[in-house]
């Protein structure tokens, strides 16, 4: 039987890639290498996916929704969850 993770990002106080790359890294117990980017992001979290059921909660304001990066970073996260049935 899989885990279980929650995934909360809280862009009203993570507003940049870099702080919403380390609350993922931290929230999904990601190695210490784990690069920080949007290759890395994909390539640890279709590892953390193989043994865990992940829910994803994005809570979205207007200063985050104008950062491309963020929207990309969230972009994945859901694709990614989604795929696997777990997004919300």
């Amino acid at each position: 039987m899989k885990k279980f993770l929650t995934l909360t990002i809280d862009c009203t106080q993570d507003t940049t890639p870099t702080i919403v790359h380390t609350r993922i890294a931290e929230q999904l117990h990601f190695p210490s290498y784990y690069g920080a980017n949007l290759d890395a992001l994909r390539d640890c979290l279709s590892e953390v996916l193989i043994e865990h059921d992940v829910y994803l909660t994005w809570h979205d304001t207007d200063m985050s929704r104008k950062q491309h990066m963020l929207q990309d970073i969230r972009a994945l996260l859901k694709r990614l969850c989604t795929a696997r049935g777990t997004a919300g």
